[in-house]
């Protein structure tokens, strides 16, 4: 059964967020994610993520590390993220074999519970537990985070599904997961932008998210801190409910509907590149599903239409809590969500109306001067006379360098050519500054 569990469905970035889940649960303020790719198999190779959150009892620890364990009943907890029971299980194996817990409660005393769920021993067993072992037993990568703090580490060993190359250590597997923690960052920046930025509804302390100890700043899909006239607009907002499948009566559901600005409504050009977001312009329009302030889908339209480049300014966030998991039938992985059949409706509604004004705003040209005559007869006697008139516009009208500019970049992501133009504009910044100026690029 532990080997069925792991291809529950978690990417390498998804199941690394499920594990903040619960640091973000237990009150943590700093995450740091750390990854190490030895030159050779064995221990040198781990991922981590460690926390200073309110840790656990050694008795808690162990049973973190159990399949189905239940989930304590918390009245003081302020945000519901976990689901089932089975997150850190399910989501740590489908990365690797050998899953450490390290737990520390006391900040006077440098009590660490280290725990392990091998999934190598359960088979050759056939035991399901969790191994206990002291500290001075334990991988230092595990413990040495809680040397100097409470808080809770967990590591990862023996990473198979993320070193899963011919040679795991050579070129191109280095290459590789590089540009998979790349993906990590990117997804993390997206997924707790609203903690890190800590414009959670209600408010929740602010959470600072760490990369092998680099900053990851967060990424707001909705482009809020464009402001002004020209900025992102909200456009139709609906308040709905759903039944409660956590008790009785009913669970509050919120849409709000957004129209991001066009590429010469941004303040720069780098805001609006980074507004792109991991999925690229065209594949990022549509709904943003927050459950417990954090995106657990994002971008597309979920059958209810289909992508146009005309739409792509439009946004939608669909915001919810555990009480809404069975109505959105949320799966382990916390990655599938199924609009309810009772509020379909009126979501469409939404998405009408903001596919209609991100249209318009699409298709709305900013007003520019046209381009006057060029210079007259030269001055005076000389030669000849100067150069007569410039040339008349373009059969299909006033396009300005700029224009030319903005259809090419818009003709890279239709094609999925963004990181080739990237390159040729790197190139032209270099050697023709003059046309990237003039192309506003």
């Amino acid at each position: 059964m532990t080997e069925s569990l792991r291809g529950v469905g978690y990417s390498l970035q998804s199941a690394i967020a499920d594990v903040i889940d619960n640091s973000i649960e237990a009150k943590a303020s700093n995450v740091d994610v750390c990854f190490q790719h030895g030159d050779r198999s064995g221990s040198s190779n781990w991922v981590r993520i460690a926390d200073d959150g309110r840790s656990m009892t050694a008795l808690r620890a162990t049973e973190a590390l159990r399949y189905g364990a239940e989930i304590e009943p918390d009245l003081d907890r302020d945000v519901y993220l976990s689901a089932f029971g089975f997150g850190l299980k399910t989501a740590s194996t489908s990365q690797c074999r050998k899953v450490w817990l390290a737990a520390r409660q006391h900040p006077d005393r440098a009590l660490i519970y280290p725990r392990l769920l091998d999934l190598d021993h359960m088979r050759d067993t056939g035991e399901w537990e969790t191994l206990e072992y002291k500290t001075a037993d334990a991988p230092e990568a595990l413990v040495g985070p809680l040397r100097e703090r409470p808080g809770t580490v967990v590591l990862w060993q023996e990473i198979d599904r993320i070193l899963d190359y011919a040679d795991p250590h050579g070129f191109n597997a280095k290459k590789g997961v590089d540009l998979k923690f790349q993906k990590v960052e990117e997804h993390l920046a997206m997924v707790f932008h609203r903690y890190m930025s800590r414009t959670t509804k209600p408010k929740h302390r602010k959470v600072t998210i760490t990369l092998n100890g680099r900053l990851i700043d967060p990424w707001d899909p909705f482009c809020l801190d464009e402001t002004g006239p020209e900025g992102t607009g909200v456009c139709r907002e609906a308040e709905l409910k759903v039944p409660n499948s956590r008790g009785s009566g009913m669970a509050p559901i919120k849409v709000v509907g957004y129209v991001l600005p066009r590429r010469d409504e941004f303040s720069s050009p780098e805001a609006w590149n980074r507004a792109a977001g991991p999925k690229k312009w065209n594949r990022s329009q549509g709904f943003y599903f927050y459950r417990g302030n954090r995106i657990i889908q994002n971008g597309g339209w979920s059958g209810v239409r289909t992508i146009d480049e005309h739409t792509k300014l439009a946004r939608i966030a669909v915001e919810f809590d555990h009480r809404a998991d069975g109505a959105f039938d949320i799966d382990i992985a916390k990655g599938r969500v199924t609009i309810p059949n009772d509020i379909k409706g009126s979501v469409e509604d939404v998405v009408d109306a903001v596919v209609e004004a991100a249209r318009r705003r699409y298709d709305r040209r900013a007003s520019r001067p046209s381009p006057g005559p060029g210079p007259g007869p030269g001055p005076g006697p000389g030669p000849g006379p100067g150069p007569g008139p410039g040339p008349g516009p373009s059969p299909g009208g006033d396009v300005t360098t700029a224009d030319a500019g903005s259809a090419v970049r818009d003709s890279a992501e239709r094609i999925n050519k963004e990181g080739d133009l990237d390159a040729i504009i790197k190139d032209l910044r270099e050697s023709r500054p003059d046309v990237t100026d003039a192309l506003g690029w």
